[in-house]
Order: structure tokens, then sequence, then C-alpha cells
């Protein structure tokens, strides 16, 4: 094949999520194909050269997403992957989950493309969200391989992203409310973190929730059930509580077929699966506890 035919470019992909934030730095094939509509570059291979550190999303004032820390972190990845900026063909900036609700979302977006490279910028909205999170746990290659409808759900910080996969094909998408860093705590249990969708909650447990109030083990168990009960209502398509309204971001699922699987993908999906006893002072092992307990009671959630 011809060096018209092949391009070899550098890619960085850089997720700015609730909870976390990191680095991906690829090497991409693309052949050109010729196809009923035209010619196009298709990407053939794919390498990783640098899978970069996790840090947790630095904030101010618990609405402003630091940019300078993260520009600070960027450079030191760069320096690490002995790869410059200049290096750079292409790639994305994805502003994921509640971290996309910030006042400077927007102008974060465009200011590390700037600082990043040559890029084509996104700040995902909830549905590419779920999208996204499909393609990246492997239920799209699951469901196509195996011929199964599955449904995956994507649990981070601030949100839950719901796909519908059937045949390798995503049929149906939603994205509700529902993460573990909604609420955070220090070492004392005093409250560092609130995001919106969490105060809904307040009028029920009797409380307001504030900088420095003290949250106890129960209260946090109680957060994780309704968050979780509030889940499993969109997972079901029977939506009946005013939580799971007012959590609820997208359009409900509308899928009438049979779900084979149920796949958990995210952070969350780290304890429910055991793959990690690390916490993080929020509300994210608790959740996972609670979503096995609902799937342990109900009969159609014992797969995950």
């Amino acid at each position: 094949m011809t060096e018209e035919h092949v391009l070899s470019l550098i890619s960085a992909g850089i997720d700015v999520g609730t909870t976390t934030s990191h680095l991906i730095l690829s090497k991409l094939k693309l052949e050109k194909v010729y196809t009923p509509r035209g010619v196009k570059f298709e990407v053939t291979e794919r390498e990783i050269l640098y899978k970069g550190n996790i840090i947790l999303t630095p904030l101010l004032d618990g609405q402003i997403i630091d940019y300078l820390k993260l520009v600070e972190f960027l450079k030191q990845e760069y320096q690490t992957a002995n790869i410059s900026i200049e290096d750079i063909d292409t790639g994305a900036v994805i502003v994921t989950g509640e971290s996309a609700k910030k006042e400077n979302a927007e102008e974060l977006v465009k200011a590390l493309a700037h600082k990043a490279g040559k890029f084509v910028c996104a700040a995902a909205g909830p549905n590419f969200e779920s999208v996204i999170a499909a393609m990246g746990s492997g239920a799209t290659k699951y469901s196509k391989n195996e011929k199964k409808t599955v449904m995956n759900i994507d649990i981070g910080g601030g949100t839950s992203n719901i796909a519908i996969v059937k045949d390798g094909e995503i049929v149906d998408t939603a994205c509700v409310n529902v993460g573990g860093r909604l609420l955070a705590f220090d070492e004392k249990n005093k409250i560092v973190r609130i995001e919106s969708p969490i105060r809904i909650f307040e009028e029920e447990l009797g409380l307001e929730f504030q900088f420095g109030l003290e949250i106890s083990e129960e209260q946090k168990k109680i957060l994780a059930r309704k968050l979780a009960e509030s889940l499993f209502e969109v997972m079901k398509q029977n939506i009946g509580s005013k939580a799971a309204k007012k959590l609820l971001m997208t359009n409900p699922l509308d899928f009438k077929g049979r779900i084979d699987e149920y796949i958990f993908s995210g952070g969350v999906a780290e304890y429910i699966y055991q793959k990690t006893e690390q916490e993080y002072n929020d509300l994210g092992k608790y959740l996972s506890e609670e979503i096995q307990h609902i799937s342990e009671e109900s009969k159609a959630f014992t797969r995950l």
C-alpha cells in the first residue's frame, strides 16, 4: 500500500470527569478506503503510547474547575511520556458528568485544546457519554460477538450513563444524576464537596447539606440506597419516584425488547466487581453495595 493511502497520527485524549481526570496518548494508523459514498480514511490500528496517571479533578470553591492545576498536570504527563505538544496531530478534550456543568466548562475545553495540541474538541452531552462508555467498556464488542442485547451502566462520580446494545449496535441511551461523588467528606466525615443533584434528598433526611457538616455512616447508607433505587427505576423503565424523575437528565429509556445481560462500568463498578478497595471519602463504595443489594433482591438483576 502506498504512503498516500496510509496516515500515521499521534492522538491525545483528555478526560475531565466529575471525580477524576487523565490523559492517554495513542498512535493511530489510518488507511484510505473506497465506499459507495466516496473515499475516506479509517483507523485500522491503534497503539497506546502512554496511559497517564489519574488525578482527582481539581476544583475551586466547588463550582469552578482549576484550570491551572490541570494544565500543570498535563505538562508533567507529556514530559513523563516524552512527547511534546508539537508531536500531537489530533485528539479530543471531553468534559463529562458534573464537570460539564461547571461554570467554566466550555472555556476549559477551548483552553485545554489550545494548550495540548491540535484538537477536535467536545464537551460530551449525556447521551454521547453513554455511547462512549458502552464502547469503552467493551459492551458493544461483547454484544456483537455474543449476539446478545446488553445494558451497559457506566457509573462515575456524578452520573450514570446507560446504553442498550443489541448485536453490537447501540439502540437506546439515557443518563441519570447518580454517582459516587455527589457528596464527599474528609477523614472526620465532614462534608467537603456537594453537587446540586444530591440536595433533592435533604427534605427526606431532614437536614441541609453544608460544608463542614458531619455526616454519619447511616446517612451515607440512606443516601446511597436512594441513589441506587433511582438508578434501578431508570434501568427498569419504571420511573415512579420524585427523586428518579428529578435525577433523570435525558429522555427515559424506550427499549421494548429483552435484556440478556447487565454490565456495569466506571469508577463505582470497580467496587461492584471487587477490583479495588481504595476509598475516596465519598459515596462510591456505599453506592456499589446498595446496587448489589438491589440486584440480589430483584430476580431480574441477578447477573452483574
